[in-house]
């Protein structure tokens, strides 16, 4: 990143662990699971592990038996926690509910490309498919904005990187750069007395 001519380093401890897409503190643990001590990001975890398991189901399952409504069904059904979980932000429904969006992900598209015989041209309906897959992921995406669950914007720890819980690891891997800590020792200061009043 270049900023007024100068280049702009990404400092040292202020990325989130790989695969965890979160901070690891204890205020996310709603968007965490820990896999062998390493914090991994809930919703990618399951809704990855969702979309093997859909792609395996697609290919174990006759289609032809289906009618157009009902391979519709089968892949909207298992959206529909997913359409409620930014008002329930209970981790098992969480994970109930990314787990069985993945499944519906794998399933819907490896069938609606390559196993389900639709109703109208095949590369009518591949594009079809492409298309409500579109739409359903913006109707999604807006439904989240619409009730963000950021646990550091209500943090009286500040906001990450530069928090009171993440602050010792920031100083001490960048503890070259001395500008940095008055800097920080600075910021931290100005965050405590603006929560204090």
């Amino acid at each position: 990143m270049v900023l007024l001519g100068k280049k702009i380093q990404k400092l040292h401890g202020s990325s989130y662990r790989l695969g965890a897409h979160h901070p690891h503190c204890r205020r996310h643990h709603n968007h965490l699971i820990w896999l062998l001590g390493h914090p991994l990001c809930l919703g990618c975890t399951c809704m990855y592990s969702g979309i093997v398991i859909g792609v395996l189901l697609a290919c174990n399952t006759n289609w032809s038996g289906f009618s157009f409504l009902g391979w519709v069904g089968i892949h909207l059904l298992p959206i529909m926690p997913t359409v409620l979980q930014p008002w329930i932000q209970h981790k098992p429904f969480k994970i109930m509910a990314r787990s069985l969006l993945g499944v519906s992900i794998g399933s819907y598209v490896l069938s609606g490309f390559f196993s389900y015989q639709g109703v109208f041209h095949p590369w009518l309906f591949r594009l079809l498919v492409a298309t409500a897959f579109l739409i359903g992921f913006k109707i999604l995406i807006s439904l989240r904005r619409l009730k963000p669950n950021n646990p550091c914007t209500s943090c009286p720890l500040g906001v990450y990187p530069t928090c009171e819980w993440n602050l010792p690891q920031l100083l001490a891997d960048n503890n070259e750069l001395l500008f940095l800590q008055e800097s920080l020792a600075q910021q931290v200061s100005r965050d405590s007395s603006a929560s204090n009043r």
